[in-house]
């Protein structure tokens, strides 16, 4: 690989080096392949293109993710988050109308192929509810998304404790969950089932390594974040930009790559 330009690459000999730039511009990008035959060199002109509003947060919401159908979802597999002992999630969301049971808002996997780490919707009734350590997901907890309307949902775990919370209200379950190992984030399905997908749409979500307090989650909810240097904050997407495939992590490098027809539309979230 040759990155004319980059401030870093990780290996211009893997398949799918880390490259960052720290200039604004576009890039040229060049590979050059080996074989008993010889050499070939193939570049394409202005490949990679850097830009502020890609890599900083954005006061407006701007845009949100759309998920329309089965099979519409976005995913990062190269989380590397090892020994999560506490966990939040916050976003806004829009159901389109009454999900699926079990549809998930995010799954998160270990590595091991386990189905664990869930939130979802139950009931028949957009009743938020979870899967922690692989458990807890027969549990009711009576709060209700409402349908073709946004609301802020959280969900915030310790080890002996998760709360949900949609808009002004809350309730905690008691539990004894372990830590967990983040290897990788998907939105808008429950582990890739096709009966399992959220339809709606997604604004503003959050991941972090540690369990925010009412007070945090109340007084953020309506702003976007300025400040990233937290470093319990593990990505942060605001879904303003699809470029090429790619819905862009403004904390890190988690970036989300886009499957089936998800997709970014105009946002009208609060």
């Amino acid at each position: 690989w040759s990155f004319p330009g980059a401030a870093t690459v990780s290996s211009t000999s893997v398949r799918n080096p880390e490259v960052t730039y720290d200039e604004q511009g576009v890039y040229d990008v060049s590979l050059t392949v080996t074989t008993p035959n010889g050499e070939s060199t193939k570049t394409i002109n202005q490949m990679v293109e850097v830009s502020a509003s890609y890599c900083s947060p954005e006061e407006p919401p701007l845009m949100a993710a759309d998920f329309t159908e089965s099979g519409d979802y976005l995913v990062n597999s190269s989380v590397n988050e090892l020994g999560v002992e506490e966990f939040t999630f916050s976003a806004w969301i829009k159901p389109n109308g009454i999900q699926a049971d079990y549809s998930g808002i995010f799954s998160l996997s270990s590595g091991d192929g386990v189905e664990k780490n869930v939130l979802n919707f139950r009931e028949g009734n957009n009743t938020l509810g979870f899967h922690w350590n692989g458990d807890h997901w027969g549990w009711d907890s009576n709060l209700i998304v409402p349908a073709d309307q946004w609301s802020f949902v959280a969900i915030t775990v310790t080890a002996n404790e998760v709360t949900l919370y949609v808009n002004e209200q809350e309730v905690t379950k008691s539990v004894n969950a372990q830590a967990i190992d983040l290897t990788s984030i998907l939105l808008g399905t429950y582990y890739y089932w096709s009966s399992r997908n959220y339809i709606g749409l997604m604004e503003e979500a959050t991941f972090w390594k540690r369990a925010l307090t009412r007070q945090e989650l109340r007084l953020s909810r309506h702003l976007t974040k300025s400040e990233l240097s937290d470093p319990d904050l593990i990505c942060y997407y605001q879904f303003n930009h699809n470029a090429n495939g790619v819905v862009f992590d403004k904390k890190a490098s988690y970036d989300l790559s886009v499957n089936g027809n998800s997709n970014l539309v105009s946002s009208d979230a609060p």
